[in-house]
């Protein structure tokens, strides 16, 4: 049960970076494109 447990921590928080990134990249683009 542990070591699930553990697989379902690391693919949440592998997701959660992944989205992250995807955030970063999106304002990164906003901020590029509001500069004149």
């Amino acid at each position: 049960m542990d070591f699930f447990m553990l697989n379902l921590i690391t693919i949440n928080l592998s997701l959660r970076i992944k989205s992250y990134n995807k955030g970063l990249r999106k304002s990164k683009v906003i901020k590029r494109d509001e500069k004149p």
